[in-house]
């Protein structure tokens, strides 16, 4: 009777363990309210199409003004479903700080063009001020269906750094792609808007 009880408490040591490690994962899209499909593995998916390219990039180019905080369609906008769950957003917002802090930024981003990688998230944080009025936002999406296979030579041609996409990876398996603008004391209008898309190998 006494090895039975010992083995009850083992086990419920070990289901609060799992369930203390999980409260930190990032919320997957399943948790999520969505009806979209499930993403299926990156490994199962076709090579993504040259005009499918071209379009995610001219969609990339939104970002050039604090209007792209509140437009509908952006780069993969499309593979993506907006969170609206508090906690969700507040773990995902965690999680991005804390890979941001890994980074080494006195060091350039050198990215293997071979490398294939799959879309987590997005992050769109920032404000905007006309006149008296300001307005803050903070919104998460995360990946619902990544359709294509994405390449690092395909996401460089997506998100080209000469139009102010920067790549961070805060590990070998990790890959940050960003955007940010700020227009701090304007006349009328002020702004401050960041764009981070999250992607794992």
């Amino acid at each position: 009777m006494k090895q039975i009880i010992y083995i009850l408490i083992i086990l419920g040591i070990c289901s609060c363990k799992n369930k203390t490690q999980n409260a930190n994962e990032i919320p997957h899209v399943d948790s999520v309210q969505t009806n979209g499909p499930k993403a299926q593995l990156k490994d199962t998916l076709p090579p993504i199409p040259k005009e499918i390219i071209t379009k995610e990039y001219f969609k990339s180019l939104n970002v050039h003004s604090w209007h792209s905080l509140l437009k509908e369609e952006f780069a993969f906008n499309d593979w993506l479903t907006e969170v609206k769950d508090i906690d969700s957003i507040q773990k995902i917002n965690s999680h991005m700080d804390s890979s941001r802090q890994k980074v080494n930024y006195k060091r350039d981003t050198t990215l293997n063009l071979a490398d294939e990688w799959h879309l987590k998230f997005l992050l769109m944080k920032g404000w905007y001020e006309q006149g008296m009025d300001r307005t803050n936002v903070n919104k998460c999406f995360v990946s619902k269906a990544n359709k294509y296979k994405l390449s690092g030579d395909d996401l460089t041609k997506i998100f080209k750094k000469t139009k102010g996409w920067i790549f961070l990876m805060p590990s070998e398996n990790e890959l940050i792609i960003g955007y940010g603008h700020w227009y701090p004391n304007g006349n009328q209008t002020s702004w401050q808007y960041n764009h981070y898309y999250f992607l794992s190998k």
